[in-house]
Protein backbone atom coordinates (compact mmCIF):
# COMPACT_ATOMS: atom_id res chain seq x y z
CA UNK A 1 0.00 0.00 0.00
CA UNK A 2 2.78 2.46 0.90
CA UNK A 3 4.36 2.00 -2.53
CA UNK A 4 1.07 1.92 -4.44
CA UNK A 5 0.16 4.86 -6.68
CA UNK A 6 -3.39 5.90 -7.48
CA UNK A 7 -4.64 6.88 -10.93
CA UNK A 8 -2.98 10.30 -10.57
CA UNK A 9 0.35 8.84 -9.52
CA UNK A 10 -0.01 9.80 -5.86
CA UNK A 11 1.29 7.74 -2.96
CA UNK A 12 0.19 7.85 0.72
CA UNK A 13 2.68 10.56 1.76
CA UNK A 14 1.11 12.93 -0.79
CA UNK A 15 -2.20 12.58 1.03
CA UNK A 16 -0.59 13.44 4.36
CA UNK A 17 0.37 16.77 2.81
CA UNK A 18 -3.11 17.40 1.46
CA UNK A 19 -3.23 16.43 -2.22
CA UNK A 20 -6.83 15.23 -1.74
CA UNK A 21 -7.87 18.81 -0.82
CA UNK A 22 -7.15 19.95 -4.38
CA UNK A 23 -10.10 18.08 -5.86
CA UNK A 24 -12.80 20.43 -7.08
CA UNK A 25 -15.50 20.96 -4.47
CA UNK A 26 -13.43 19.30 -1.75
CA UNK A 27 -13.82 20.94 1.66
CA UNK A 28 -11.73 20.29 4.75
CA UNK A 29 -14.00 18.97 7.48
CA UNK A 30 -13.63 17.77 11.04
CA UNK A 31 -10.66 18.14 13.37
CA UNK A 32 -7.34 18.63 11.62
CA UNK A 33 -4.36 16.55 12.77
CA UNK A 34 -1.80 17.97 15.16
CA UNK A 35 1.77 18.60 14.08
CA UNK A 36 2.95 15.71 16.23
CA UNK A 37 0.51 13.32 14.55
CA UNK A 38 1.46 14.44 11.04
CA UNK A 39 5.15 14.23 11.91
CA UNK A 40 4.78 10.66 13.18
CA UNK A 41 2.96 9.55 10.03
CA UNK A 42 5.52 11.21 7.74
CA UNK A 43 8.42 9.63 9.62
CA UNK A 44 6.79 6.20 9.31
CA UNK A 45 6.23 6.63 5.58
CA UNK A 46 9.77 7.92 5.05
CA UNK A 47 11.14 4.88 6.86
CA UNK A 48 9.35 2.66 4.37
CA UNK A 49 10.13 4.86 1.35
CA UNK A 50 13.10 7.14 2.20
CA UNK A 51 12.98 9.21 -1.00
CA UNK A 52 9.23 9.90 -0.81
CA UNK A 53 9.33 13.30 0.91
CA UNK A 54 12.04 14.82 -1.23
CA UNK A 55 11.71 13.29 -4.67
CA UNK A 56 8.29 11.69 -5.18
CA UNK A 57 5.84 13.47 -7.48
CA UNK A 58 2.49 12.68 -9.06
CA UNK A 59 1.62 12.47 -12.75
CA UNK A 60 1.48 16.27 -12.95
CA UNK A 61 4.89 16.84 -11.40
CA UNK A 62 3.59 17.97 -8.00
CA UNK A 63 5.27 16.70 -4.85
CA UNK A 64 4.88 16.96 -1.09
CA UNK A 65 6.11 20.57 -0.86
CA UNK A 66 3.66 21.83 -3.47
CA UNK A 67 0.75 20.04 -1.80
CA UNK A 68 1.79 21.30 1.63
CA UNK A 69 2.01 24.95 0.61
CA UNK A 70 -1.29 24.99 -1.30
CA UNK A 71 -3.55 23.27 1.24
CA UNK A 72 -4.75 23.62 4.84
CA UNK A 73 -2.26 23.80 7.73
CA UNK A 74 0.37 24.93 5.23
CA UNK A 75 2.77 26.41 7.78
CA UNK A 76 2.59 23.33 9.98
CA UNK A 77 3.31 21.06 7.03
CA UNK A 78 6.21 23.19 5.80
CA UNK A 79 7.72 23.16 9.30
CA UNK A 80 7.62 19.35 9.22
CA UNK A 81 9.35 19.29 5.83
CA UNK A 82 11.94 21.81 7.00
CA UNK A 83 12.72 19.67 10.06
CA UNK A 84 12.87 16.30 8.29
CA UNK A 85 14.39 17.39 4.98
CA UNK A 86 16.02 20.84 5.33
CA UNK A 87 17.97 20.48 2.07
CA UNK A 88 14.71 21.12 0.22
CA UNK A 89 14.84 24.74 1.39
CA UNK A 90 18.49 25.38 2.26
CA UNK A 91 21.86 25.43 0.54
CA UNK A 92 24.83 23.63 2.07
CA UNK A 93 25.98 27.00 3.35
CA UNK A 94 22.89 27.11 5.55
CA UNK A 95 21.29 29.97 3.62
CA UNK A 96 17.81 29.72 2.18
CA UNK A 97 17.89 28.61 -1.46
CA UNK A 98 16.12 31.46 -3.28
CA UNK A 99 15.84 29.52 -6.54
CA UNK A 100 14.12 26.59 -4.85
CA UNK A 101 11.80 28.89 -2.92
CA UNK A 102 10.83 30.59 -6.19
CA UNK A 103 10.00 27.23 -7.77
CA UNK A 104 8.05 26.15 -4.67
CA UNK A 105 5.96 29.32 -4.57
CA UNK A 106 5.26 29.30 -8.29
CA UNK A 107 4.33 25.62 -8.34
CA UNK A 108 2.03 25.98 -5.34
CA UNK A 109 0.50 29.20 -6.65
CA UNK A 110 -0.75 27.44 -9.76
CA UNK A 111 -2.59 24.48 -8.20
CA UNK A 112 -5.88 24.35 -6.31
CA UNK A 113 -6.61 27.76 -4.86
CA UNK A 114 -2.90 28.45 -4.81
CA UNK A 115 -0.50 29.10 -1.96
CA UNK A 116 -1.54 31.91 0.35
CA UNK A 117 0.38 34.94 1.54
CA UNK A 118 1.14 33.18 4.84
CA UNK A 119 3.61 30.87 3.08
CA UNK A 120 5.46 33.78 1.47
CA UNK A 121 5.52 35.55 4.82
CA UNK A 122 6.91 32.39 6.40
CA UNK A 123 9.82 32.29 3.97
CA UNK A 124 10.31 36.03 4.39
CA UNK A 125 10.61 35.49 8.15
CA UNK A 126 13.15 32.71 7.57
CA UNK A 127 15.21 35.00 5.33
CA UNK A 128 14.22 38.70 5.45
CA UNK A 129 14.21 40.32 2.02
CA UNK A 130 13.97 37.08 0.03
CA UNK A 131 10.55 37.88 -1.47
CA UNK A 132 11.84 41.16 -2.88
CA UNK A 133 14.83 39.29 -4.34
CA UNK A 134 12.50 36.72 -5.88
CA UNK A 135 10.25 39.32 -7.47
CA UNK A 136 12.70 40.20 -10.21
CA UNK A 137 12.89 36.73 -11.84
CA UNK A 138 9.24 36.11 -11.01
CA UNK A 139 8.00 39.26 -12.68
CA UNK A 140 5.94 39.31 -14.81
CA UNK A 141 5.48 35.55 -15.38
CA UNK A 142 4.43 34.99 -11.78
CA UNK A 143 1.62 37.46 -12.08
CA UNK A 144 0.11 35.49 -14.91
CA UNK A 145 0.05 32.32 -12.79
CA UNK A 146 -0.69 33.29 -9.19
CA UNK A 147 -4.25 32.26 -8.32
CA UNK A 148 -4.43 33.35 -4.70
CA UNK A 149 -5.23 37.09 -4.41
CA UNK A 150 -3.53 37.38 -1.03
CA UNK A 151 -0.25 35.95 -2.33
CA UNK A 152 -0.50 38.12 -5.43
CA UNK A 153 -0.96 41.26 -3.38
CA UNK A 154 1.80 40.30 -0.96
CA UNK A 155 4.24 39.91 -3.86
CA UNK A 156 3.35 43.37 -5.12
CA UNK A 157 3.66 44.96 -1.69
CA UNK A 158 7.23 43.69 -1.58
CA UNK A 159 8.01 44.65 -5.15
CA UNK A 160 6.76 48.23 -4.77
CA UNK A 161 6.98 50.54 -1.80
CA UNK A 162 3.36 51.59 -1.60
CA UNK A 163 0.66 51.99 -4.20
CA UNK A 164 -1.11 52.64 -6.36
CA UNK A 165 0.14 49.25 -7.45
CA UNK A 166 -1.63 48.97 -10.79
CA UNK A 167 0.03 52.16 -12.09
CA UNK A 168 3.48 50.87 -11.16
CA UNK A 169 2.71 47.41 -12.49
CA UNK A 170 1.68 48.75 -15.90
CA UNK A 171 4.80 50.92 -16.12
CA UNK A 172 7.21 48.12 -15.21
CA UNK A 173 9.88 47.67 -17.87
CA UNK A 174 9.80 43.88 -17.52
CA UNK A 175 6.08 43.85 -18.22
CA UNK A 176 6.39 46.17 -21.22
CA UNK A 177 9.21 44.05 -22.67
CA UNK A 178 7.46 40.73 -22.02
CA UNK A 179 6.21 38.46 -24.79
CA UNK A 180 2.74 39.59 -25.89
CA UNK A 181 0.78 36.57 -24.64
CA UNK A 182 2.54 36.65 -21.27
CA UNK A 183 1.99 40.37 -20.91
CA UNK A 184 -1.70 40.12 -21.75
CA UNK A 185 -2.11 37.23 -19.32
CA UNK A 186 -0.36 39.14 -16.53
CA UNK A 187 -2.57 42.20 -17.00
CA UNK A 188 -5.71 40.05 -17.16
CA UNK A 189 -4.75 38.40 -13.87
CA UNK A 190 -4.19 41.80 -12.26
CA UNK A 191 -7.62 43.05 -13.38
CA UNK A 192 -9.19 39.86 -12.05
CA UNK A 193 -7.61 40.38 -8.65
CA UNK A 194 -8.62 44.03 -8.63
CA UNK A 195 -12.21 42.85 -8.85
CA UNK A 196 -11.85 40.08 -6.26
CA UNK A 197 -13.96 40.20 -3.11
CA UNK A 198 -11.00 39.22 -0.90
CA UNK A 199 -8.71 42.02 -2.03
CA UNK A 200 -6.85 43.90 0.66
CA UNK A 201 -7.28 47.60 1.34
CA UNK A 202 -4.66 48.99 -1.12
CA UNK A 203 -6.37 47.10 -3.94
CA UNK A 204 -9.95 48.08 -3.24
CA UNK A 205 -9.76 51.40 -5.10
CA UNK A 206 -6.52 50.94 -7.03
CA UNK A 207 -8.25 51.07 -10.40
CA UNK A 208 -9.95 54.34 -9.39
CA UNK A 209 -6.78 55.97 -8.09
CA UNK A 210 -4.75 58.70 -9.79
CA UNK A 211 -1.00 58.84 -9.44
CA UNK A 212 1.09 62.01 -9.11
CA UNK A 213 0.76 62.73 -12.82
CA UNK A 214 -3.03 62.63 -12.53
CA UNK A 215 -3.24 59.44 -14.55
CA UNK A 216 -5.58 56.52 -13.98
CA UNK A 217 -4.53 52.92 -14.75
CA UNK A 218 -6.60 53.29 -17.92
CA UNK A 219 -4.11 55.89 -19.20
CA UNK A 220 -1.22 53.48 -18.72
CA UNK A 221 -2.90 50.38 -20.09
CA UNK A 222 -3.08 51.95 -23.55
CA UNK A 223 0.71 52.39 -23.48
CA UNK A 224 1.20 48.67 -22.85
CA UNK A 225 -0.50 47.86 -26.17
CA UNK A 226 -2.40 45.02 -24.57
CA UNK A 227 -5.43 43.33 -26.09
CA UNK A 228 -8.88 44.91 -26.34
CA UNK A 229 -10.36 42.54 -23.76
CA UNK A 230 -8.13 43.87 -20.99
CA UNK A 231 -8.91 47.47 -21.92
CA UNK A 232 -12.66 46.84 -21.97
CA UNK A 233 -12.52 45.00 -18.63
CA UNK A 234 -10.68 47.92 -17.02
CA UNK A 235 -13.16 50.45 -18.44
CA UNK A 236 -15.99 48.39 -16.94
CA UNK A 237 -14.33 48.67 -13.52
CA UNK A 238 -14.14 52.48 -13.73
CA UNK A 239 -16.02 53.91 -16.75
CA UNK A 240 -15.57 57.59 -15.80
CA UNK A 241 -11.78 57.33 -16.20
CA UNK A 242 -12.29 57.24 -19.97
CA UNK A 243 -13.53 60.85 -19.91
CA UNK A 244 -10.74 62.30 -17.75
CA UNK A 245 -7.31 63.63 -18.67
CA UNK A 246 -4.06 63.55 -16.71
CA UNK A 247 -2.18 66.66 -15.55
CA UNK A 248 -0.79 67.24 -19.05
CA UNK A 249 -4.24 67.11 -20.60
CA UNK A 250 -3.84 63.66 -22.18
Amino acid sequence: MIHTKDAEGRIPIHFVFGCHELKEGQEVQGNLPSKQTQMSVVKFLMKQLPYSLKRSSDNYGFGCVAFATATSQAIQKVEIIEELCPEIFYKRSGHLNAKKIMIILMTASGIGNGAGAAIAQYFEKMSPGIIRVLNEPLFPHAYELVKNPELYQYFLSKLYKGGPYFHKFLQGSNLLEAEVKQKDGSIARFIKHLNHEDKTEPFQTDYKAKDRSGAFPLHYIFRTRTNDINIIDLIRLHPSAADQADNKGW
